[in-house]
């Protein structure tokens, strides 16, 4: 592999998950400002036609653009232009196909699903929803295109639009619906419709890049113009054969969390909670305590991602040692995130429930599930480990353990009336401890990491025990001032995050060859441990 492609690979990487990155983090924070707007009830209504959208999306869409990207970057290294020509035009011909399917199936059986969810209200929402699979599947095929060509940027723009447009449409109609003092179900459907504007959107700008480079395609087309000997048939056949089984990988995760949506609240219902209680209980879970869960992994997740191209590189040119290395620094950097993340989450759990959502009931439950963090965060770092060491089924598969364990563990425990909603919060930090440590258990075996626990334990431990001390101490001491919570929570939250950094800088937990390897951040730590004599060398 030469310099030049290793750049490039590197470069591409980094504009995708830019893109995912940032979409991934306007995604966790806009649910604030939504659930202050609909409230627990109606983002639980939201939060329920979501999970069914991303659980037919997951099965139509995921799969096939892969297998377009795979297979239009394996014919043009061949130099067959026209061959990438007939895989675009039949696969966007299949996925659109589905996709089209899957939206009218999900119109009409919508009061059968919100039947089984044991809430009729919920048809609204997944009508509202429905049109954005087929719009969705459509830019996918043409994402897959260009990332098949090495031209990245059109998706993470595509991304972004759609993030960006998505965001305000569901805000701006929730706020107008309420002003017109429309009811829950229709709030949340007006919300939900959001998605469907946002992918209208995200497919115009990936379309109107197509077109602008179409002429330069042609042209290498023409230039090019080699097909296979395959048939039409015989080349579905093969695109097919790449995509089910990423479907399949890909539809693990939102299928169970489709069956969770509709366990969770017939099971509420099911101990004598009504169907409006239960979506408020659902909604304080999946709306208030789990978006702030989330935003902290998604944060270590780009940490983490980071590395993995490096890591791809390294594992490919047969470099152990480098792999070993940038392994270990992914999973620490995950830990020092993940650690003081949760620390922090359950410390000021309530507090911050009421900062941002003016209701306990989320911070209640926040104080319980913000120790999933930890292992979510941990999860997703060696799913990208394994992934850059080219072992994709693995993660697939311990992720699946998980998920089912939070199945069997959501349907007990949230029957037990002292526990209810809680049940669910705990099944799964289960689920994510479970997948978590199979899937270290799986990079330590194969890259022979050692689990050194002064150095990937303690010392993170010991900076978020200041952290913890120094935020505790801060916010009692400011609310006995009688400062508003407001204030109170976020100078408690900024003395946290400031005094674990000096954590992190006096427990020495880096050693300089590890800062070297941190992108942006690295070379400032540096700096300022070495004037403090704090740098340790190895």
């Amino acid at each position: 592999m030469s310099k030049q492609t290793k750049k490039s690979l590197v470069r591409n990487a980094a504009i995708l998950s830019f893109g995912a990155l940032f979409c991934r983090v306007l995604g966790a924070l806009y649910r604030i400002p939504l659930y202050r707007l609909i409230n627990a009830e109606g983002i639980g209504l939201y939060a329920t036609g979501y999970s069914i959208y991303a659980m037919l999306f997951a099965i139509s869409a995921t799969g096939i653009p892969v297998a377009i990207s795979k297979l239009v970057s394996e014919e043009t290294s061949k130099n067959r232009m026209g061959e990438v020509k007939r895989i675009f035009s039949l696969a966007t011909i299949l996925i659109t196909t589905i996709g089209f399917v899957v939206t009218i199936a999900l119109i009409i059986t919508a009061p059968l699903i919100a039947k089984l969810n044991g809430d009729p209200r919920v048809v609204y929402p997944l009508v509202a929803i429905a049109p954005a699979i087929f719009l969705v599947a459509l830019m996918a095929s043409i994402r897959g295109f260009f990332q098949g060509l090495q031209i990245m940027w059109p998706t993470a723009i595509s991304q972004i639009v759609e993030q960006v447009v998505r965001i305000i449409a569901v805000l701006l109609l929730a706020w107008y619906t309420i002003k017109l003092n429309s009811s829950i179900e229709i709030t949340a459907a007006s919300a939900t419709f959001g998605s469907t504007i946002g992918s209208l959107f995200g497919l115009i700008v990936i379309v109107v890049i197509y077109f602008v480079y179409k002429s330069k395609i042609n042209k290498r087309i023409k230039g090019n113009p080699k097909t296979s000997k395959l048939s039409n048939k015989q080349l579905i056949k093969r695109i097919l054969a790449y995509a089910i089984p990423i479907t399949l990988g890909a539809m693990i995760i939102p299928v169970m969390n489709g069956i969770d949506t509709i366990l969770v609240k017939n099971r509420l219902i099911s101990i004598g909670y009504t169907i409006k209680d239960a979506t408020k209980m659902y909604g304080n879970l999946s709306g208030g305590a789990m978006p702030l869960v989330n935003l902290p992994s998604t944060i270590a997740n780009g940490l983490a991602a980071s590395l993995v191209p490096a890591i791809s590189i390294a594992n490919l040119h047969g470099r152990k040692k480098e792999v070993k290395a940038k392994s270990e620094l992914a999973i620490k950097l995950i830990l020092i995130v993940g650690l003081p993340a949760a620390a922090g989450l359950s410390l000021l759990s309530k507090p911050i429930s009421m900062m941002l959502y003016k209701n306990i009931a989320p911070g209640i439950l926040l104080e319980l599930a913000a120790f999933a963090v930890v292992f979510l965060t941990l999860q997703q770092a060696c799913t990208g480990i394994l992934q850059g060491l080219g072992h994709t089924k693995i993660p697939v598969i311990n992720l699946t353990i998980g998920a089912i364990i939070k199945l069997v563990l959501n349907y007990f425990l949230i029957a037990i009336p002292a526990i209810n909603i809680k049940g669910a919060a705990i099944s799964t930090i289960i689920a994510y401890g479970v997948a978590s440590i199979l899937n270290f258990r799986s990079v330590t075996k194969m890259v022979g990491l050692k689990i050194k626990w002064k150095d990937m334990i303690i010392r993170p431990l010991l900076a978020t025990a200041l952290m913890t001390l120094v935020t505790s101490f801060s916010y009692n001491y400011v609310s006995s001032l009688g400062i508003s919570n407001l204030i109170a929570t976020l100078l408690s939250v900024g003395l946290g995050v400031g005094f674990f950094g000096i954590g992190v800088i006096l427990t020495k937990c880096f050693t300089e060859s590890e800062l070297n390897m941190i992108p942006y951040v690295g070379n400032t730590i540096i700096a300022i441990a070495s004037k403090l004599k704090l740098l340790r060398k190895e």
